[in-house]
């Protein structure tokens, strides 16, 4: 009895050490009423309880970014809600971006992301030979030389107007292979096969935020609350957890079946 209680109280604590291993790092901004854990760059700054990226003023660039790596090779899932209000004076533009890049937390992204990295976009000015002022992209490097843009999602005809001064929720899912993207529970996209090349090093790391920027155009680009969750890659201590725990099961089993075995002669 006490070696069959001694090794399922092991087990329950090897157990509850993978679960701890298993936690990985996330972060949830039910406001910004603090901005504390974010760098932010150009325009960006806090009003309110809001992270406003760009206030409605021509000419600007802002950026947010959480200033710890997240593991995002394995995995990810993030959620925020945006508010863009353009004035009576100019259409809105040009739109935010959530971003996975690699240069660091003082980068600057526009609507089309940054160097570096891979955005999806959230684009509300129509420019050249883009679908619509109401679409969604995804991009590699930022729009560059237009090499950069990978899909384009018209939502024109769609339920969503994203610049319509209303609050929309926005939910993400990178299953380590594909993204899938949802607005006000309508799915932009689902299982898109795109690489986080160049926006993670080599060890599947990479820094997550936004971007944001105003033309001769411009609207309030405003953040409302933002979650993140990464996917952990197993370290050192959960493999090790993980051996010592098949090894103490494999050991019980063992002595069930001696203590089961018949003694004497047959």
């Amino acid at each position: 009895m006490y070696l069959r209680n001694s090794t399922k109280t092991q087990c329950m604590i090897i157990a509850g050490l993978l679960l701890n291993a298993s936690a990985g790092m996330a972060f949830t901004y039910t406001d910004f009423s603090s901005t504390a854990g974010l760098n932010l760059v150009g325009a960006a700054a806090q009003n309110g309880n809001v992270l406003r990226l760009t206030p409605a003023a021509p000419g600007l660039m802002g950026s947010a970014w959480y200033t710890q790596q997240q593991h995002v090779s394995a995995g990810f899932t993030t959620s925020f809600s945006f508010r863009l209000t353009p004035t009576d004076s100019a259409p809105g533009a040009d739109g935010i971006s959530f971003n996975v890049q690699g240069v660091g937390i003082n980068a600057i992204a526009d609507e089309q992301g940054t160097t570096g990295g891979v955005s999806i976009s959230l684009n509300t000015f129509q420019y050249g030979d883009e679908p619509s002022s109401d679409f969604v992209g995804i991009y590699r490097n930022g729009y560059g030389d237009n090499s950069g843009r990978l899909y384009t999602f018209d939502l024109s005809s769609t339920p969503i107007q994203m610049k319509d001064g209303n609050i929309h929720n926005v939910a993400i899912t990178y299953n380590g292979s594909a993204f899938s993207m949802s607005i006000d529970s309508y799915s932009v996209f689902n299982n898109l096969a795109v690489s986080l090349s160049p926006g993670a090093d080599a060890n599947g790391n990479a820094y997550v935020g936004f971007g944001s920027r105003t033309g001769q155009y411009y609207e309030n680009h405003d953040v409302l609350n933002w979650a993140f969750n990464a996917v952990p890659e197993p370290g050192p201590g959960a493999l090790g957890a993980c051996g010592l725990l098949v090894f103490l099961c494999e050991r019980a089993r063992r002595q069930r079946r001696f203590r089961a075995a018949p003694t004497g002669p047959q």
